[in-house]
This record gives structure tokens, C-alpha cells and sequence, in this order.
């Protein structure tokens, strides 16, 4: 089922820049099937298109001056791409050599934490809508 949420500049920024950091790896479906790692690439390829079409309906410039976004695409795949960048996210926190990497720059963590807290918080909506995967 193809579900409408409306989101806003600030969530949508978080998500965008979480995301667009994901499909800077767009490549290693090629490398996993030219090494014949066929279940991984068709796996990964899964993901990149759910990806593309999430960067869809969010614009592919990283400023939009849209007042808020409108995310059309299937619920369930709207969730599994939602978990998948919460779990990046979360992962950049966590990551102990990150942390030392990018405590020069708290606007990394930051970063991390927002687009946790959004995918999160969205996450939820889709839930209490009855909508996407169960948990």
C-alpha cells in the first residue's frame, strides 16, 4: 500500500543527508555480483532502489526550499529504508572511532542524532497508522 507522509525541511535534511551518504556504496552491487555474490548483490541493489526512490520524492539537490515533503512510496518500504538509516545512524554514534574521528566536528554527531531521532519518530507515525512492517 502506497501511503502519503508529509514531512518537514528540518526532517527531511536529516534523512537526505543520511542517505546520500548510503548510496555513496551504489557500487558494491557491481563489485558483489562480479564476484559472484549474487543473493548479497541483489540485496544491496534491493536497498539502493528503495533508497532512490525515498531521494525521489525528497529532491536530489540537498537544498529544496519546498515547504514540507510528501513521501509516497510504499509504507512497508518507507519503513525498512527508515529502519536501515536509523541503524546507520545509530552505528555513527556508537562507533568508538568515529566518535574520536568526528568529535572535532560535533556537527557530525549531531547530524547522527537528528537523523535517528527523525527516522525514529516516523517510524512510529507509520505504526500507529497500522501501516508498514510489523516490528
Amino acid at each position: 500500500m502506497n501511503t502519503t507522509l508529509t514531512i518537514t525541511p528540518d526532517q527531511r535534511a536529516a534523512i537526505h543527508c543520511q542517505l546520500t551518504q548510503h548510496l555513496s556504496g551504489i557500487g558494491d552491487v557491481s563489485l558483489a555480483y562480479l564476484g559472484g555474490q549474487y543473493e548479497g548483490a541483489e540485496r544491496l541493489a534491493g536497498e539502493y532502489a528503495q533508497d532512490l526512490a525515498l531521494l525521489a520524492d525528497l529532491g536530489w539537490a540537498p537544498d529544496d526550499a519546498r515547504e514540507s515533503f510528501e513521501l509516497t512510496m510504499p509504507a512497508d518500504e518507507l519503513e525498512r529504508a527508515l529502519r536501515r538509516l536509523h541503524s546507520d545512524a545509530e552505528a555513527g554514534l556508537s562507533n568508538p572511532e568515529a566518535r574520536r574521528a568526528e568529535a572535532e566536528n560535533a556537527e557530525v554527531l549531531t547530524a547522527y542524532a537528528r537523523t535517528a531521532e527523525v527516522c525514529s519518530d516516523l517510524i512510529a507515525e507509520l505504526s500507529a497508522r497500522g501501516e508498514g512492517d510489523a516490528p
